[in-house]
């Protein structure tokens, strides 16, 4: 079994005192003794390294995301050596506005590997910009199905990024259609009353081959009184701080 980290089980790990920081500990313990197989994404380490870099630590972003290459190689789906040069350019220029960059920009180019867009798009779009990545036709009517709103990117490849630029160089009002569609697009379906609605879209369908037994073989190790034990050390409150039901 290969499982995915986010961004989250890598920053609660490297963060300050958190009643998650231990667990994701713990399941980083497990990638680095071999028991558990992992891996990430390039969306993963650039989250990490803008989100250090925001708040003034970009010593720490650095640091976490090499940690982060080291343990789960290969990212995905960027190669591993593009990869390594993200956190010495973020030493390199610790004080860079990403996003008044992003600002000042015409146009905004995402990703071509993929096939759809990612927080780069949707920061771009927010800020009113015309975006242009690569996007698979069959992601794009599904989720215009499924949302009831087409997404406003200009979908192109390496070999059609001249010809997809264009029109846009060319044409301000186009720039500013896209922008406009871009930012309404964003507060319509990505807004965070709405995230709830799409959680899950990128899902794919699979079959079911088996349970796995790895929950009940740990249960019986633990025994009822351990469980019981484990239950109320780890369930009497929530995350939020609240009190849990008595096991």
């Amino acid at each position: 079994m290969t499982v995915f980290l986010d961004s989250a089980v890598l920053m609660y790990a490297a963060g300050g005192a958190h009643p998650l920081r231990e667990p994701c500990r713990r399941v980083l313990r497990q990638v680095a003794d071999g028991e558990l197989e992992a891996v990430t994404s390039a969306e993963v380490i650039q989250e990490i390294l803008h989100r250090f870099t925001r708040i003034g630590r970009a010593d720490i972003g650095a640091a976490l995301a090499r940690a982060s290459l080291d343990l789960l190689a290969p990212v995905l789906p960027i190669t591993h050596a593009l990869m390594r040069r993200l956190p010495d350019l973020i030493e390199r220029y610790p004080h860079l506005e990403a996003r008044e960059r992003y600002r000042r920009a015409d146009i905004v180019v995402d990703q071509f590997n993929s096939g759809w867009y990612g927080m780069f798009a949707l920061e771009s779009m927010a800020l009113g910009k015309p975006v242009v990545a690569r996007l698979e036709p069959e992601m794009v009517e599904r989720s215009a199905e499924g949302l009831g709103a087409r997404v406003p990117i200009v979908s192109a490849t390496p070999e059609t990024l001249v010809e997809a630029l264009r029109p846009l160089v060319e044409s301000p009002e186009r720039r500013r259609e896209l922008g406009a569609a871009g930012r309404a697009y964003v507060e319509a379906v990505h807004d965070v009353d709405r995230i709830a609605d799409s959680c899950g879209y990128a899902v794919p369908r699979m079959n079911l081959v088996g349970d796995r037994d790895r929950l009940v073989q740990w249960s019986v190790r633990k025994g009822t009184d351990g469980l019981v034990a484990y239950r109320r050390e780890t369930n009497a409150r929530s995350i939020d701080g609240l009190p849990g039901i008595d096991p």
